[in-house]
Order: C-alpha cells, then structure tokens, then sequence
C-alpha cells in the first residue's frame, strides 16, 4: 500500500535513472511483496508482530532513501525490491492484528475497514504539481494534461 502513494513519481524516476518504462521498476516491488509475505507470514508467527514490524517498517525507508539517491538502474531496481520484501511486513502483520483476536462477523468489519482505508490512500495522496510564475501558482493546464495522457509515451 504504501507505494501507491509515490505512484505518480515512477515515470520521472524511470527517466532519471534512464528505465524505459515504470514498469521496469515496479515488477520488483511486486516480486518483492510476494517473498515477504511468505516470509513475514510465519516469521510474524514464531517471533510475534512488534519485531518484524518494525525491521520492515526501517528497512523500507532505508530502502526508499537508497532508491531516491540511485545512481543507477541497476541499484534502484534492488532497493525497489528491498521495499516490496519489507512492505510485505506491514501487510501480513496488520492482517494477523486483525485475524488474531477477530473472528467472524468482528473479524469481517475490521477487515472491511483496512480496505476502505487502502483504496481511498491512493486517492488522497498528493500529487506532485510543477510551481510556475513568481507567485508559484501551479498550472493547472499543464497539471491536468500530464495526469490525463497514456502511460505509453
């Protein structure tokens, strides 16, 4: 979930670092999150939730931080998979929290919320605007125009 909330940065990234397309960089994040959760699943189990929370929880930021500073495709790609296999962390864990003491129509409610919460993140979170003139008004001409054409440029 929480890089749907950088998912307007991953074509300009891509540019920088000279990936052909976003999807370059975010097919690792999916892998990533695939092995985490099959790791953090029953890691979370044996050793409880707080520890694998928070070395998920540091290690994508520092994942994130190495991804903002790449020099390199090559670099950004496995910090990006860094961040899959640590956000994974915080999926499984707040599933268990929830299924843990939950059960049934409890259960159902409590997971019904932490998906309202996933969707409406995306739509909520900011969106980067260029600033123009002295006033540093954004353009909202030029702000519609790059959010509404193909991803296939």
């Amino acid at each position: 979930m929480l890089s749907l909330l950088s998912i307007d940065s991953y074509q300009r990234i891509g540019d920088e670092v000279g990936a052909p397309s976003h999807g370059n960089i975010t097919v690792p994040l999916l892998l990533g999150l695939a092995a985490g959760q099959l790791a953090f699943g029953p890691v979370s189990d044996t050793v409880g939730r707080r520890g694998p929370l928070l070395v998920g929880s540091v290690a994508f930021v520092a994942a994130g931080v190495l991804a903002a500073f790449s020099p390199t495709i090559g670099i950004l790609l496995a910090a990006r998979l860094v961040q899959g296999l640590s956000a994974a962390a915080g999926m499984v864990v707040g599933r268990a929290i929830i299924a843990d003491p939950e059960t049934g129509r409890a259960a159902a409610h409590a997971f019904s919320l932490m998906m309202i919460v996933s969707s409406i993140a995306p739509v909520v979170a900011p969106s980067p605007v260029r600033r123009r003139g002295p006033d540093r008004s954004p353009d909202r001409r030029e702000h519609c125009a790059a959010t509404t054409r193909p991803a296939h440029h």
